[in-house]
């Protein structure tokens, strides 16, 4: 028996759209500056923002679900300068998300989810941003999402969440040699999602995860790390942000919000709603 729930989803499915704003760079979660929103189109939506700052332009990288590549995701990037449009720059055979970019040593790298693979991979810019090539697998046989980069005293280490025990694991990074070592994580900290990378403040470092324990990506929990020390990681929570928390410049009424980034001053979120497609159906029987 089909009941209506499930009758709405043959005429409804989840978009997501990107939030941007300029903000001063020492002021945390701001509540009076609208978000610019980038709204999905019926066949293409863009989620896990990542802003990026190089030579005078702001960039921001982001996931791309479009309808011609199924249930895959790619990965895009989209120069603020010039414009506001998503161009996709990795199209590879299984799904990615989450675009983390980093420059190190004048390289730039990107460590982008990539848990169907079951590895974790890193890729390297050879015409930054528009021209990525596959560089080292990092960690293989291992199912990691979200993986976000922290930096102390030179040394790189990634934090993600290790799947299906939904457990957040630490790895030592070595870009010159394409090494990750997986070290013990402990402490007092959030364990749960991250959703987006650690932002530095004048009274200390910032990061955000997300609340998946309703539904995935409900809301963001905002925490502020108190000790980093080679894993060792000790944190408080120090609120929550909801997309109720939110100014937005849209006329769509997003309901939830699952990364939080931020590069200088630019400002990055996603934000989903329960979009009318018609062409869901159709879809549908397509993949049958």
């Amino acid at each position: 028996m089909i009941t209506f729930k499930k009758l709405l989803h043959f005429f409804f499915k989840g978009a997501y759209g990107i939030g941007y704003r300029y903000v001063d760079e020492d002021t945390q979660f701001q509540k009076n500056i609208p978000f610019q929103v980038i709204n999905p189109t019926l066949h293409r939506w863009y989620a896990d923002p990542f802003p990026f700052h190089d030579k005078g332009r702001d960039y921001i990288f982001v996931e791309i679900m479009d309808d011609k590549n199924g249930e895959k995701g790619t990965i895009g990037v989209c120069d603020l300068t010039q414009n506001n449009e998503f161009i996709e720059i990795i199209n590879e055979p299984f799904h990615m998300s989450f675009p983390n970019v980093i420059k190190y040593n004048d390289n730039y790298y990107m460590m982008p989810e990539t848990s169907e693979a079951n590895e974790l991979r890193l890729y390297k810019a050879t015409y930054f941003p528009y021209k990525w090539e596959y560089h080292a697998t990092l960690v293989q046989n291992l199912k990691i999402v979200d993986t976000v980069f922290f930096q102390q005293n030179d040394v790189i280490y990634a934090i993600g969440q290790k799947l299906p025990e939904k457990k957040n694991i630490v790895f030592r990074i070595n870009l010159d040699k394409c090494i990750a070592k997986q070290i013990k994580l402990s402490g007092s900290y959030v364990d749960k999602r991250p959703a987006g990378n650690f932002i530095n403040y004048s009274d200390g470092i910032y990061h955000a995860l997300q609340e998946c324990g309703r539904v995935y990506g409900e809301y963001l929990h905002m925490c502020k790390v108190d000790l980093f020390d080679d894993g060792l990681l000790d944190e408080t929570e120090i609120c929550t942000y909801k997309v109720s928390d939110m100014k937005l410049d849209t006329s769509i009424k997003y309901r939830r919000v699952h990364t939080f980034n931020k590069y200088t001053g630019l400002e990055v979120i996603d934000l989903l709603y329960y979009q009318f497609n018609p062409t869901i159906i159709l879809e549908k029987f397509k993949r049958k």
